[in-house]
């Protein structure tokens, strides 16, 4: 079998941990069948555009292990970079690499990241090339592209017009059920972690190398510095716990267009010296960072099924999170962590308060943790390859 993945993330060399995810599942995969990636670079053609040209110095082309990539040239406008406009220059610039230098793969399915503008683009070379299409509904796409006119109207177009959905929670699977898909075309199919990398961490030694006492207590946040993902709440229910808990420090890593407003924050608070900034770092250094740490916090006010909280989990550290989407699938019981409603520091300053005072079993978290490989992600949907492709030959 031989399918094509349209992904507007991927591991790059501007970008070596982009869409992670994706290289993970497409990894595994490859075991089973062909895959041949198109994860188009942006491209101004004056050449001048600033930030566009640093992605010149990604190969148009390259492959790692069975793996094949292709990375041609998509359209971007610096003043009208706009999702549903890059859903047209996705489609155009796949279209064209397909009709140059891929014409001797015939593929059997297409299969897209997102049901945005890979999505939009998957749905519309199935049906030129009369083949069956896969669209992953991660999150960000159903909870949000659907509340913006034009991006509604592509996902909607999307969703409707492929030939099944895989989400990422049931959460979201009722989502798309409520936008127009079938309950027979949807199927939720969590992402898995490598549980290779993310394992429990020497954290006394780890600790030393970083110049922190085995004493204090550390709370990391791991994600995007953005709206959605509540950190102003944390920075805010980390204000009240200092007055509560004496030798704490918050670490933050990642970055994004809040980051100078959190870090204003934080200074306007007075903690900016227990508040520690890290920006972003390497996916393989994150395990060190979470097993350096007594608690993962995430606060985010909208969720798909965030792959952070298992990361944590399989390195043996509790997590205090936000009831919001999938989230409550994953944290089923208080001995995994605690849940608390979105958008209230105070709540969120009390959950971490008990988490960090209570004694855990973290060796029930690493083997709840287990359960989520790749290996299992990937068969999932090798079931629903077969199925597809064994309707398409009818």
């Amino acid at each position: 079998m031989k399918v094509l993945i349209l992904a507007e993330s991927f591991p790059s060399k501007l970008h070596q941990y982009g869409g992670i995810f994706i290289f993970e599942l497409a990894r595994v995969l490859q075991k089973f069948c062909d895959i041949s990636v198109i994860n188009p670079r942006p491209w101004f053609p004056a050449q001048l555009s600033g930030k566009f040209v640093q992605y010149q110095a990604v190969p148009l082309r390259e492959n790692i292990g069975r793996l094949q990539i292709y990375r041609p040239n998509q359209l971007v406008l610096p003043r009208l970079n706009r999702l549903f406009f890059m859903g047209f220059t996705f489609l155009l610039s796949t279209l064209s690499l397909l009709r140059r230098e891929m014409r001797d793969f015939q593929f059997d399915l297409v299969c897209s990241t997102s049901s945005g503008p890979p999505g939009f683009a998957a749905v519309l070379i199935g049906k030129l090339y009369k083949k069956p299409v896969l669209l992953d509904a991660q999150g960000s796409d159903i909870n949000a592209y659907t509340k913006y006119f034009c991006l509604r109207k592509m996902v909607l177009f999307s969703i409707r017009h492929a030939d099944f959905i895989v989400t990422k929670s049931n959460d979201l699977k009722r989502k798309v059920i409520s936008l127009g898909v079938d309950d027979n075309e949807a199927e939720t199919i969590p992402n898995g972690v490598d549980l290779n990398t993310f394992v429990p961490r020497d954290k006394a030694f780890l600790r030393n190398r970083i110049g922190t006492s085995d004493d204090k207590k550390i709370i990391v946040y791991v994600g995007n510095l953005a709206e959605v993902k509540g950190v102003s709440f944390l920075i805010q229910a980390f204000r009240l716990l200092r007055a509560r808990v004496h030798d704490v420090q918050l670490l933050i890593i990642g970055d994004g267009y809040l980051s100078k407003d959190l870090k204003n924050l934080a200074k306007k608070l007075g903690i900016d010296k227990d508040v520690t900034f890290l920006g972003q770092q390497a996916h393989d250094a994150i395990p060190d960072y979470i097993g350096v740490s007594d608690v993962l916090a995430l606060p985010s006010l909208s969720e798909g099924m965030p792959n952070v909280l298992k990361e944590a989990l399989a390195c043996g550290v509790p997590v205090v999170a936000t009831s919001v989407g999938g989230i409550p699938e994953l944290i089923t019981s208080d001995d995994l962590g605690i849940l608390v409603p979105p958008a209230n520091a105070d709540l969120l300053c009390d959950a971490i308060e008990r988490a960090l005072s209570r004694r855990w079993d973290h060796e029930h978290l690493v083997e709840y943790a287990r359960q989520f490989t790749w290996e299992r992600t990937a068969e999932s949907y090798m079931k629903v390859f077969d199925r597809l492709t064994a309707m398409e030959r009818r």
